[in-house]
């Protein structure tokens, strides 16, 4: 089980003031998976000054979206040798399938400039991609990319998998 007693505020862990533990129950097994500590309202209150302070005075805001990217770009890379670990952390938690924890079925892209944002919807391997804006339309199809499993959901595309296609060419009657 994990357990956790301090909170991560303004860029490091830091001891909590409430005393309170949270219990994170699996929906699968119901057992107690683990522990975090519960944010007091002077917690969340130095929370709420700490990412103020960054955004207002730190450099995140006065970067370019392209210098946004590599930052984007270079916690992927620090995340990716982990993916297996969280995806089982997130399945134990939520009771998703694997599969699901591992990747997401669905992306936004934020931009100002449309065309370049639907160039990077299309390299993007998701169900779905929204571009500044994530309203799904239930008749279009998501699923089936990486390890999201077989097939498709949605759409005509979710029952083409299941569809033998026949040909009947009838005669001129005589």
């Amino acid at each position: 089980m994990r357990a956790y007693d301090r909170l991560y505020i303004g860029g490091e862990w830091v001891a909590m003031t409430g005393i309170d533990a949270v219990e994170v129950t699996s929906p699968h097994s119901e057992r107690v998976m683990g522990r975090a500590p519960r944010a007091s309202e002077d917690d969340t209150a130095r929370a709420v000054a700490a990412a103020r302070a960054a955004f207002d005075d730190g450099e995140w805001p006065h970067l370019v979206p392209v210098e946004r990217a590599r930052y984007l770009i270079a916690l992927s890379g620090a995340y990716e040798p982990h993916i297996d670990e969280m995806a089982a952390l997130i399945t134990e938690e939520m009771g998703s399938p694997i599969s699901y924890s591992r990747f997401g079925q669905a992306g936004t892209i934020w931009t100002n400039d449309t065309e370049r944002g639907m160039d990077i919807a299309r390299s993007v391997r998701t169900g779905s991609v929204g571009i500044n804006q994530y309203l799904p339309h239930f008749a279009a199809p998501l699923g089936g990319f990486k390890d999201s499993g077989i097939g498709r959901e949605g759409g005509t595309e979710g029952i083409d998998q299941y569809v033998e296609l026949q040909s009947l060419l009838p005669g001129a009657r005589v």
